[in-house]
């Protein structure tokens, strides 16, 4: 039912030899500049309007294969304590004696601490005392870290500090000039001892956002090996560039029949199309009464307009 390619993640970086300090000092001062840049660049989606459809395959040797295929809306304005959150999805899975399919239809209304939530089920008033634990909980992505980390990367506690300690120059964060548009930029952080993780940056110094991220494990007595791989395409909404389309893969591993590791990947893509960006919505037309019926809620997520 499915055709299944499967890609080995291949990495093709030289990692930058080390020089003089004083150049390694302006290399990390400039690698800082370029993340800042990426960083200022994103928290400026502040106030938006977006459908995103995504689709994701995951085929772990001798399991069932999982195709997953989801549509949401987003609307968020700064300053307001209303928001909506809508997605409708399918899981299609494709084992040895039968396929088995799930789907999915549900939306989210905020207004202050009163949260309204849809779904086939029915519909029902919600308390949303801490508006990023169910932000976190919807799967709704934090777009102020988008290049950074992992998309789609969910705030939490330590995101702040995780996110400072990258963009502080150090000996951990090194620049490398590919091209007269492209510069290299890697950031190595120790996780525990033995084991380092090593953040990758192909940057656009045209535009000042990521064209790759990638993230290697290096762990003490193993070979180095690449965890994970984003691509990214961007447009420009005013003065913000923002994603068009996201490709993410990311290796995974189980045991097998004999306890041994056994890898594979999962691959995710993402594509955007932002209806509006940092501008004034009309929040009347977003509505507990909008999200009353399946029917309306599909029609939320539908990328006609």
């Amino acid at each position: 039912m499915y055709r299944i390619a499967v890609t080995f993640l291949v990495a093709n970086f030289v990692f930058p030899l080390a020089g003089k300090s004083e150049d390694a000092e302006k290399g990390s001062e400039y690698a800082s500049s370029l993340l800042r840049l990426i960083h200022e660049n994103a928290a400026s989606i502040v106030s938006y309007d977006v459908s995103i459809k995504e689709q994701r395959l995951k085929a772990p040797p001798g399991r069932d294969v999982e195709l997953g295929r989801r549509k949401a809306r987003l609307l968020w304005s700064e300053g307001s304590r209303e928001w909506l959150y809508a997605t409708v999805g399918e899981t299609e899975r494709a084992g040895a004696n039968e396929d088995v399919q799930s789907g999915w239809t549900a939306a989210l209304y905020g207004e202050r601490k009163d949260c309204f939530f849809a779904s086939s089920r029915g519909f029902r008033t919600v308390r949303c005392e801490e508006i990023e634990l169910v932000r976190n909980r919807l799967g709704w992505p934090d777009f102020s870290t988008l290049g950074l980390v992992a998309y789609p990367h969910w705030r939490t506690a330590n995101t702040s500090e995780t996110i400072e300690q990258m963009l502080v120059p150090s000996d951990n964060l090194t620049a490398l000039v590919v091209n007269s548009s492209t510069v290299t930029v890697t950031y190595r952080s120790e996780i525990r001892k033995g084991v380092t993780i090593i953040q990758v940056w192909n940057i656009d110094t045209d535009k000042y956002v990521p064209l790759v991220r990638k993230s290697f494990v290096e762990e003490e007595g193993y070979p180095r090996y690449l965890k994970a791989q984003e691509t990214y395409e961007w447009e420009k909404a005013g003065s913000v560039f923002v994603p068009r389309r996201i490709v993410c893969d990311v290796l995974q591993s189980l045991r097998g029949e004999h306890g041994e590791r056994v890898d594979y990947e999962v691959s995710t893509e993402t594509e955007f199309d932002w209806r509006s960006l940092n501008k004034a919505i009309d929040v009347e037309q977003f509505r507990k009464e909008s999200i009353d019926s399946i029917e309306k809620i599909r029609a939320l997520v539908s990328w006609e307009h």
